[in-house]
């Protein structure tokens, strides 16, 4: 079978592994960057004592493990949910 063929699909799947490799660029890259910014604790600091941020959220602190209790929390909110529903359809 050449290029030439009708039934020559081509390489399809060129696409899939150039997105591949262009997301794990990407994540490296973002693996660089700090947990938060310089200053940003002095900020907070001060926000909770003007009462401005609660001191803390026990339920998600940032970690990997926390990802399927913020998603489940995410998909129980009725009106992030709709919201979410009107964007795509609209």
């Amino acid at each position: 079978m050449t290029e030439k063929d009708p039934r020559w699909i081509g390489a399809w799947w060129l696409g899939g592994l150039a997105a591949g490799f262009a997301l794990l660029v990407v994540g490296v890259i973002l693996l660089g960057y700090p947990r938060q910014l310089p200053g940003a604790r002095a900020i907070r600091e001060e926000a909770i004592k003007n009462g401005i941020v609660p001191p803390s959220d026990q339920r998600f602190q940032g970690r990997l493990r926390d990802i399927l209790p913020a998603t489940r929390s995410l998909l129980g909110n009725a009106i992030y949910m709709f919201q979410n529903m009107a964007v795509t359809a609209g």
